[in-house]
């Protein structure tokens, strides 16, 4: 592992912060997640993300048929609850497939660099400032999924319960030691001045769609906020300041 962490810390030096070593976790896949504490900014934690060529983003439920134990808790949702609005179980699966592509970005794959990637997302009057970067929507999909395409980060499963009744561990760590906040944490993209990953805003709990608080956990769920008549674009990017964001530190890809 020091040849590792002294070759991430050489790369480092290439910017003009205060980058040190801070020790390493091990994560549920026996993997060692490597973290880094920035002198400029205190009290805040980056850890080491390994690039990936190729990595499936995205979903397409005509490709990416429900796996059973996701669509079995649907079946359980579906009887207990949409049942009673008089809609056959094909019928209730259809209007969630056709919302759950709706709400997701394409099928698709991208080459992703390594990088730093602040542990915890922030709001605040603060801007990201270079060297740093949003993540583009491509990387904060890597981020979130933890470097598996999954429906949602924490593999092929689903309980429902815990997520419409928001009982869920909100500070828990993904496998790359990120921690992806959902409720009402929506974070901003570098690439898309209006777009929203990793929330709703609370608009499935609120509709009383507790199946449809699931999609906002995949990594590839997108949202943005509505425009309303009349409104600037001033005036709508004062809205999307109080949204939070997350720091990236891009490196160098390795020579293939």
């Amino acid at each position: 592992m020091n040849e590792v962490v002294s070759k991430i810390l050489d790369e480092l030096n290439q910017f003009p912060l205060h980058l040190a070593f801070a020790g390493a976790e091990p994560n549920d896949r026996g993997e060692d997640i490597l973290v880094f504490t920035c002198r400029e900014l205190p009290g805040r934690e980056f850890v080491y993300v390994p690039g990936k060529k190729g990595m499936t983003l995205g979903w397409d439920t005509a490709r990416c048929p429900l796996p059973p134990a996701i669509l079995e808790e649907f079946r359980r949702y579906y009887e207990e609850e949409a049942e009673k609005e008089r809609q056959t179980w094909e019928e209730y699966l259809e209007d969630l497939l056709s919302e759950l592509d709706a709400s997701t970005s394409p099928l698709r794959t991208a080459d992703l660099a390594p990088m730093l990637a602040e542990r915890w997302a922030w709001s605040g009057p603060e801007e990201v400032e270079p060297p740093f970067d949003m993540p583009t929507e491509d990387e904060w999909e890597y981020l979130c999924s933890g470097g598996v395409h999954t429906l949602f980060p924490w593999g092929d499963t689903l309980e429902l319960e815990p997520i419409y009744n928001e009982t869920f561990d909100k500070d828990a760590k993904n496998a790359f030691g990120l921690v992806i906040g959902n409720g009402c944490q929506a974070e901003r993209v570098s690439d898309s001045p209006w777009r929203l990953k990793g929330d709703d805003g609370g608009c499935a709990l609120c509709g009383g769609e507790g199946d449809r608080a699931a999609f906002p956990y995949s990594p590839y769920f997108q949202y943005g906020l509505p425009r309303y008549p009349g409104e600037t674009d001033e005036e709508l990017e004062k809205e999307m300041s109080k949204r939070w964001r997350r720091r990236v530190l891009r490196l160098t890809p390795p020579e293939i």
